[in-house]
């Protein structure tokens, strides 16, 4: 009769290595067949059990560690690693092959945690769920301690067996992020209800179901080569896509992005096979192609790649399309993303105004690719791919490569008459770590960090060609100024009483200003520099709770905007001498967005009352001139921003995550066309700045949790 030995234990080893032992599932494919499999031979597993007994025992050794499940802390796996290796060392195991690549550390342990008879499932809140962690446990066996390690969760079953995870396909995904991939669900969120599918069955890091790896990912780890086929705009050309591995063509071939350089799109062949003999991609519901998008702007909370959805927003490393979907994030599940003529014929669509069963970028453009299904065989399928005319699209391009992260924090524009300088900063409760580079339109050059400490956000502002910042101090509750000159940060001011609330950080007519309420927000006091310290403007403002700060110098007279959010009004004054009078005076909690001077007026870009968009012309007194009737425009966006250059006036609105510019001659504030494509649908925060023939944006990106600036020819 068989024993424990050899049927549950034989079973379980089944599961990482072929056994060669009768009796045993074959609908179960062994870890090292399956990784054999997908990297072609490229990546040999040695898988040892230090509960092997010699061929005397009679029984399995487990191993048991010295306290109850219910005694190793939820917050985190290191008790349970460490008593672990204490455990294997005394058992003295041979680690012959324990470590492959000579780095002192074992390659990989996996741990399987007996879970207590009769329990379905496992505690979603504690460390007993199926996942790969790092870290060194200070214990070693013949000289090597634990890096990579994955706890997998055993529940034992009332027949007398067991389940791993949500599935023994579980030991897969798990292996296969010491490997070198990653997460392809959008973490983050319980139960993924909220973060949706962006991969789903297509890879078994979407899904553990015994799925192979996208092609981007085996070429991540190098066990394949994409091929890019080029694909002028306004043509198309016929391809043909084959199994994994085959030996008449590629699998997957890859098209770039006509209008995003970290983007791209692989279209790729998957072949469903025998159910019930432990194939891989058996659960397919059919062969076919599928198209997914691959956004290497993306770089997560892992070592690598991978799709998160954390703060609602949204970070996808891969995306499948699918049928009659939002294709951007959609939560679906992608059944219907393979194209075969017996289900999706096509997908994508040469109308660029359309993004429903578009191929779009992650911002939500669509970029004109299109596939049809021609034929196809057992093996194998033919597609048309074809490109929309992009020739005359006219889009908004990134400033230099790359963008500045800016986890719960935004960033700052800022321009010279020859160069601009953007800010970003990262932390939390309010407290950043900033980043400030420059730029003449090609290519960004650090300046360093102007703070470090217990610092707010970084507002950036140029006089002249010197670039100032500014940040609030909340240890000790002052605003600092320093400016970049010689390669280095110097301090010019420090601002007492204005580190706790949003201030005003611009120049206007060769001064510089900073404006900003003190204490409760009661107050506010104004400051000016043409170079030197910054010296208090005039007297103090009074109100119950002011922000909103704007000011302009026109023609030598300086005017400050402001609004009294508990008083309900908005105020517009001029400086007299050493007094603020209120010229003009709007009821309402109105907002100043933008106070840019011109000659012998001033320009104000406003939000009113009810959130309507205004942009009004005033004299050098305050008084209105001109409203300027801004048909075309957003009528409600959330935030807008103001840039004058030369003879027009530019506007860029956020609405609903999409940023656009509008622009219109000075002379005739009442037409107003767009200028060139929506700058992106995911930005929040947006400056506008103009320098010589180009218009710059900057944006928090919502989806990316970066800092981006995009820019146009304004000409």
């Amino acid at each position: 009769m068989l024993n424990d030995k050899n049927t549950y234990w034989e079973s379980l080893k089944q599961e990482f290595a072929p056994t060669g032992f009768p009796y045993v599932s074959t609908n179960s494919m062994p870890l090292s067949t399956y990784i054999d499999t997908v990297s072609n031979g490229q990546w040999p597993i040695v898988t040892s059990y230090v509960q092997d007994p010699d061929e005397t025992a009679t029984a399995i050794e487990y191993i048991t560690l010295p306290y109850s499940l219910a005694d190793y802390p939820d917050s985190s796996d290191f008790t349970l690693v460490r008593d672990t290796m204490l455990a294997m060392r005394e058992r003295n195991p041979d680690t012959t092959h324990w470590d492959l690549n000579n780095d002192g550390l074992i390659d990989n342990l996996s741990i399987l945690v007996q879970l207590p008879g009769g329990k379905n499932g496992y505690n979603s809140g504690s460390f007993l769920v199926p996942h790969r962690a790092t870290g060194t446990t200070g214990v070693t066996i013949n000289g090597l301690d634990v890096d990579h390690h994955l706890i997998l969760p055993a529940t034992q079953m009332s027949s007398g067996g067991f389940t791993i995870g949500s599935s023994n396909d579980t030991i897969k995904h798990g292996y296969l992020h010491p490997v070198g991939i990653w997460d392809l669900y959008r973490g983050g969120e319980v139960g993924n209800t909220q973060g949706g599918v962006p991969v789903g069955i297509w890879s078994i890091m979407g899904q553990a179901n015994r799925a192979w790896p996208l092609a981007q990912e085996r070429e991540d780890l190098g066990w394949v080569t994409i091929p890019t086929v080029d694909i002028a705009s306004g043509q198309s050309q016929q391809i043909t896509l084959h199994k994994p591995y085959s030996a008449d063509g590629d699998q997957a071939i890859r098209i770039a992005s006509p209008f995003n350089d970290s983007e791209s799109f692989v279209i790729e062949y998957r072949q469903q096979t025998p159910k019930y003999q432990g194939n891989i991609d058996a659960h397919l519901p059919d062969s076919g192609a599928i198209i997914y998008r691959v956004n290497d702007a993306v770089n997560n909370t892992h070592d690598g790649k991978s799709n998160v959805s954390l703060d609602g927003q949204v970070h996808d490393y891969i995306y499948v399309f699918r049928q009659d979907s939002e294709t951007a994030t959609s939560g679906l599940v992608p059944s219907t993303a393979v194209l075969s003529p017996d289900r999706v014929t096509d997908y994508g669509s040469a109308n660029l105004a359309n993004t429903t069963n578009a191929i779009v970028g992650a911002q939500g453009r669509n970029t004109g690719i299109v596939v049809k299904v021609v034929s196809e065989t057992a093996d194998s399928i033919t597609l048309e791919i074809s490109q929309a005319d992009t020739a005359s699209v006219s889009i908004w391009t990134p400033v230099g490569a790359g963008s500045q992260s800016a986890v719960n924090a935004s960033g700052s524009l800022a321009a010279s008459s020859s160069s601009i300088a953007r800010s970003s900063a990262t932390g939390g409760s309010g407290r950043f770590t900033t980043n400030v580079e420059t730029s003449t339109g090609d290519a960004w050059t650090g300046a360093a960090s102007p703070f470090s400490g217990d610092f707010g956000d970084v507002q950036l502002a140029y006089l002249g060609d010197t670039l100032y910042a500014t940040a609030p101090n909340y240890g000790t509750g002052s605003l600092e100024i320093k400016k970049f000159e010689g390669g280095t940060w110097s301090n010019v001011s420090t601002l007492s009483g204005l580190g706790n609330t949003p201030v005003y950080f611009e120049s206007s007519n060769g001064t510089l200003y900073v404006a900003g309420a003190t204490g409760n927000g009661s107050q506010a006091k104004v400051y000016s520099s043409t170079g030197g310290n910054f010296t208090q403007v005039g007297g103090t403002v009074s109100g119950q709770y002011l922000s909103n700060f704007a000011l302009a110098n026109v023609n030598g007279t300086v005017q400050l905007a402001v609004s009294d959010i508990f008083g309900s009004n908005h105020k517009v004054y001029t400086l007299q001498g050493s007094s603020w009078n209120a010229s003009t005076t709007d009821s309402g909690a109105m907002k100043t967005m933008s106070l840019i001077s011109v000659g012998s007026s001033s320009y104000e870009l406003l939000l009113d009352a009810s959130g309507t968009l205004q942009l009004r012309k005033l004299s050098s007194t305050d008084q209105v001139q001109s409203t300027a009737d801004l048909t075309g425009v957003p009528a409600k966006p959330s935030l807008a921003s103001l840039a004058i250059s030369a003879d027009k006036a530019f506007i860029v609105t956020e609405s609903n995550g999409t940023l656009a510019v509008y622009s219109a001659s000075l002379s005739d504030l009442n037409t107003w066309t767009q200028l060139g494509e929506n700058v992106t649908t995911s930005g929040t925060n947006p400056e506008i700045e103009v320098v010589g023939s180009t218009a710059y944006v900057l944006y928090k990106d919502t989806a990316t949790q970066t800092i981006n600036v995009y820019q146009h020819d304004v000409a």
